[in-house]
């Protein structure tokens, strides 16, 4: 199964579905290629040598000027990835026409005929409108690019939606992009949970990158993330709080990306969830 996520605008959640994906199907050991192709190489920078393939967006400027083919080339590796087995392709803002074209001119998709691979299109969207304009575009574009794929059950879209930016309420009156996408019978509509902790915040800025495995890990136990809180310079009057809305988020996270999971792996989580009951922050 090869899911990917793919977007226009940077800052969606694009990098953390990616990243929530990889580290559920790791848990339970289940082999998984973690993919990315942007210039940014956000995923690189998060989870290092867990990537097995990062590429930047296209093949250096004169050979696309003298070969565009030569260019599109450049994303064959993604290929051997799709077809051996489960991936999960984390790609940046503005690659979604890179990797179609891909698709397209390099006849991908036949091969993952072939192969009976199945592929998960998801997008990721804030209540930005420039940021709903580009999920309807990518899903759009993907619903021809995959077409056979479809005639064959082989593809599903999903869209996934974060209030972090703002509520979507709003915008959903007064965007018809929005609208229309609720309204398309071939798009499964995720909505994901916004983490509001301190602990999330100051650990994703602009001072540090960590994943949510180590975030999880510096907070599991309640002496620990004090300590946290005060490498981070956080009031330890709030420890409990935050930690508290941390810990909640990362589970809601996990059963919200549930869907996008391998059926063996949505039972296995579940099995956990209720094994391990209700915990107390």
């Amino acid at each position: 199964m090869a899911t990917l996520i793919l977007g226009m605008r940077g800052h969606t959640g694009k990098t953390t579905l990616a990243e929530a994906l990889i580290g559920t199907n790791d848990a339970f050991d289940v082999p998984t290629a973690a993919i990315t192709v942007d210039n940014q190489e956000r995923l690189t920078k998060l989870l290092g040598d867990r990537v097995n393939l990062t590429l930047r967006l296209s093949a250096d400027i004169s050979a696309i000027v003298d070969n565009a083919k030569l260019a599109l080339r450049h994303y064959n590796p993604i290929l051997n990835y799709m077809i051996e087995g489960d991936v999960v392709g984390d790609f940046g803002a503005q690659s979604a026409p890179h990797i179609f074209a891909w698709f397209r001119e390099m006849d991908i998709v036949e091969e993952l005929l072939d192969a009976r691979t199945f592929v998960q299109v998801v997008t990721c969207t804030d209540c930005d409108a420039q940021s709903i304009e580009g999920a309807l575009q990518v899903l759009a574009t993907a619903k021809k690019v995959f077409a056979a794929l479809d005639a064959e059950g082989l593809v599903s879209y999903t869209l996934v939606t974060s209030g972090h930016n703002g509520n979507f309420d709003g915008a959903e009156a007064g965007n018809a992009d929005l609208k229309t996408l609720r309204s398309l019978p071939w798009v499964r509509i995720i909505d994901v949970p916004v983490n509001r902790s301190e602990f999330w915040i100051k650990n994703r800025g602009a001072q540090q990158d960590r994943t949510v495995g180590d975030i999880v890990a510096s907070i599991s136990e309640l002496q620990s993330a004090k300590a946290e809180c005060q490498r981070l310079g956080m009031d330890i009057a709030d420890c409990r709080r935050e930690r508290r809305i941390f810990m909640e988020w990362a589970q809601s996270m996990q059963g919200a990306i549930l869907p996008l999971l391998r059926p063996s792996v949505q039972a296995m989580v579940r099995a956990e969830a209720g094994a391990a009951g209700p915990q107390a922050a």
